[in-house]
């Protein structure tokens, strides 16, 4: 078994910190999505391009373990250090795909009533106004 370079060590470290800031970086939008609801500003092309972009750099990251431990036969050591680069792909992936969602079904509500989404979020937003103020009026 191939000791692990520390060239690779770095490469990965990089990988690792490249994944933790886009994660952190959308993390606050996410969340003020799932909050609010407001997708009005944001395009859908962009968390689809996004995905893919995510997707890619997973694949990549899953054919260098294959790659390695076939070639070089690091083992699970090069899975160990890949491991956490992954799930961040993965985290950001989903955190694309809820706000893609949201997007989708906020275009969607808004096709069904005949508006535009930005009409709809706001017609949105009055009826759940309406429902605090009637709840709190009982």
């Amino acid at each position: 078994m191939s000791p692990i370079s520390i060239e690779l060590i770095i490469q990965i470290s990089i990988g690792l910190s490249a994944s933790l800031i886009l994660l952190f970086a959308f993390l606050p939008q996410t969340l003020l999505t799932i909050k609010t609801k407001n997708t009005a500003a944001l395009t859908i092309s962009m968390f689809i391009i996004c995905f893919i972009a995510r997707l890619c750099f997973s694949l990549s990251a899953i054919l260098t373990i294959i790659v390695y431990i076939h070639n070089q036969n690091y083992g699970l050591s090069l899975y160990a250090l890949t491991l956490p680069v992954l799930i961040c792909h993965g985290i950001n992936m989903l955190l694309n795909l809820i706000i893609a969602f949201i997007k989708i079904n906020n275009v969607y509500k808004a096709k069904i009533h005949k508006m535009n989404e930005n009409e709809y979020i706001i017609f949105a937003y009055a009826q759940k106004l309406k429902e605090k103020v009637s709840i709190k009026n009982k």
